[in-house]
């Protein structure tokens, strides 16, 4: 009896069907969702890294509702190209192995055409697959697919299909971040599943800090699991919690060119992030086509408007980012907070500008951003706002610019703090600017 081959077992391993996770959280909705899925040749499973795609569509696999036997291949780095991809296919199928690429999507459709019992197929982590023509291959299998035929693609990115035509079609069912987002429900159920001694207004503010984004949430549960004060690990939950950054900066950072990484880590000085401001924050042109890329292939980044004008991170990404930046470029940071300032004040941002001009401590830069606007943002009810930023400005900065001074004068009398206010107008001596705000 001959022995297999490392490669052969290697193979086997990814035919496999992943075993759903412990503490898993069965979700009906998702359930039916792919349910419904099935009922057409291609659900699309797209969201980034922890966002359970494999957990869910194992689960479903294991509920015994998909239709037909299922056939699994999971795909990494050694799957790029083309051959390598479908020999892994036709072995996920139990159909022998093509002699050609260039023949194996009429194979397939040949062998499952002779089918009466369906077969639901299911490619995780299609984003492994670079080679351009596989992908067409695939598409042409979706185009042409016998009525046996269930494919199930989960990727972190948008695979390079034709998804636009599917839609109008009708062949095409999506499962997206806003899906596998946890409900309040659900995180409820997982922090009973996982042993949590949490309050249901903390695991509340969990599910809205982790914008119920699965991986956060067990991530979180590891560390509340140990922590003597559960409450105060909740308000005090981001980034920079040990296991949810170790875990993005393995899965999402490391995993990013060089490029991207580098306009990652430079626009997330900002909270909201646009081509242009992009633009002046790197240094480059393309800002906004590298936003829509970003969104469209890795959901590294979630637009804010319709037309796809401003941007967001994810709050738990931002605040990793914001280490990182730290940890590897702590020299640039002022100057970026600089752009975003100059950038705000050309767009008629003024509140953004100062902010960023104060963490930049460009004090010439945030007066020149005060003098014109302080005013007008006052009337227009910002001035608690603009006077939490000049709490952080020198005393020395405010009490030798006069400007600054009546600005600080009118926001301390806005406040009830006369006094305070009245010893700022005298060192601001500025009839014409008192008389303003009077």
């Amino acid at each position: 009896m001959s022995t297999p081959s490392s490669s052969e077992v290697f193979l086997v391993t990814k035919l496999v069907v992943p075993r759903p996770p412990p503490g898993l959280v069965v979700r009906p909705r998702l359930l039916d969702l792919l349910d419904r899925g099935a009922l057409g040749p291609l659900t699309l499973v797209s969201a980034p890294a922890g966002w359970g795609k494999t957990a869910l569509v194992s689960t479903w696999l294991a509920g015994g509702s998909a239709p037909g036997a299922p056939a699994w291949l999971s795909l990494g780095k050694e799957d790029r190209d083309r051959r390598a991809f479908w020999t892994g296919v036709l072995r996920a199928l139990g159909l022998p192995p093509a002699a050609e690429s260039d023949g194996v999507v009429a194979q397939i459709v040949a062998a499952l055409a002779e089918r009466e019992e369906p077969v639901t197929l299911v490619l995780d982590d299609f984003h492994e697959v670079a080679d351009p023509a596989a992908a067409a291959d695939v598409q042409t299998l979706v185009e042409r697919a016998p009525p046996a035929l269930r494919l199930v693609i989960c990727s972190r990115t948008d695979p390079p299909l034709r998804l636009q035509r599917l839609r109008v079609s009708g062949q095409l069912t999506e499962v997206r971040v806003r899906e596998l987002a946890f409900t309040v429900a659900e995180t409820g159920e997982l922090g009973r599943a996982l042993g949590l001694r949490v309050a249901g207004h903390d695991l509340e503010l969990l599910r809205r800090r982790t914008e119920g984004w699965p991986a956060g949430l067990r991530l979180a549960a590891l560390s509340l699991a140990e922590h003597p004060d559960p409450h105060a690990f909740v308000e005090r939950f981001a980034g920079d919690d040990r296991a949810v950054s170790d875990y993005l900066l393995s899965e999402v950072l490391s995993r990013q060119p060089p490029e991207t990484l580098a306009f990652l880590l430079r626009t997330c000085v900002v909270e909201q992030i646009s081509g242009g401001l992009a633009d002046a924050l790197v240094g480059t042109s393309g800002g906004a086509a590298m936003l829509a890329t970003l969104m469209r292939r890795d959901g590294l980044v979630g637009a804010l408007d319709a037309q796809g004008a401003w941007y967001r991170y994810h709050p738990l990404l931002l605040e990793v980012l914001r280490i990182e930046l730290r940890r590897t470029l702590p020299d640039e940071i002022p100057e970026l907070h600089r752009r975003a300032a100059r950038w705000y004040q050309r767009h008629g941002q003024p509140l953004e500008a100062v902010d960023h001009a104060v963490q930049a401590e460009d004090w010439d830069l945030m007066a020149d951003a005060l003098a014109e606007h302080w005013l007008t943002l006052v009337v227009r009810g910002r001035g608690a706002s603009l006077r939490a930023l000049l709490e952080r400005v020198p005393d020395r900065v405010v009490r030798t610019d006069p400007e600054l001074a009546l600005a600080a004068a009118a926001l301390r009398f806005e406040a009830g703090d006369r006094a305070s206010a009245d010893e700022l107008l005298a060192i601001a001596d500025a009839p014409a600017g008192a008389d303003a705000w009077r």
